[in-house]
């Protein structure tokens, strides 16, 4: 079994709370997966406290030390950040904690966008490990991501073209589509290649509509098309025949 961190003065960071309280969250700390998720067995949690039965109430008064994820099982979110302070996409070491992270929310070495939105969610962003090219939305933004905010400033400015308002009405939620993707962008890979968004490529998004228009291509097609390039998360392409 690999070695457990524990954070500095861990009994006295939980504060004034009962001690069988801080019994229950170390008990669920030694008990966490790679990435913080752990099981509840209140028999095995009770026979390790000696004479005191844990509940449920018990889990609800470890909040923020403990939350809730479904059914029988709790989320410790400042956990893997003190195991694993700065989370490596290259290193063998951090090989499980990759797999469990793509078994549990499809998250990736190349996108760890679904991990970070979980935590987002929960208001737990800050409590993500260092993860190299990737920006938490703490702290100074890195170069490459001002340029990313800078081309997607630009790509929303882009001038909006002169069609009808069923069509216009497509363009634009597949702009809308495009644009919240690019605002979820976490890694300097995304950020250069599949996932970004600038001027250029609504330009080229623009002309291939435009193209479909100028071959007789009729508006229910194009928002056929338009609605499929929305549903499968993809660039708009259009090859004339």
């Amino acid at each position: 079994m690999s070695k457990k961190y524990y954070m500095p003065n861990h009994l006295l960071e939980l504060g004034d709370m009962p001690m069988h309280q801080k019994m229950l969250h170390m008990i669920l700390w030694e008990r966490a997966d790679c990435i913080g998720f752990a099981k509840i067995n209140w028999e095995i949690f009770s026979g390790m406290a000696g004479r005191y039965s844990f509940c449920h109430k018990d889990i609800a008064e470890l909040h923020p030390w403990v939350w809730p994820h479904g059914v029988g099982e709790v989320f410790l979110p400042n956990y893997l950040k003190i195991q694993t302070p700065t989370l490596s996409k290259t290193s063998r070491s951090c090989g499980k904690i990759w797999d469990e992270l793509k078994n549990r929310f499809g998250a990736t070495r190349e996108n760890t966008a679904p991990y970070l939105l979980f935590l987002k969610d929960k208001g737990f962003r800050h409590l993500a490990p260092d993860i190299p090219d990737e920006y938490s939305g703490e702290g100074p933004k890195p170069t490459w991501y001002v340029k990313h905010e800078e081309r997607l400033k630009k790509a929303q400015e882009y001038p909006e073209p002169s069609w009808q308002d069923e069509l216009l009405t497509g363009y634009r939620r597949l702009l809308d589509n495009y644009i919240s993707r690019a605002k979820n962008i976490t890694s300097k890979s995304d950020a250069e290649h599949e996932f970004y968004l600038d001027a250029k490529r609504i330009e080229n998004v623009q002309s291939q509509i435009q193209q479909m228009i100028n071959d007789g291509i009729g508006e229910r097609i194009i928002i056929q098309q338009i609605n499929q390039a929305i549903d499968k998360n993809r660039l708009f392409v259009y090859t004339p025949r």
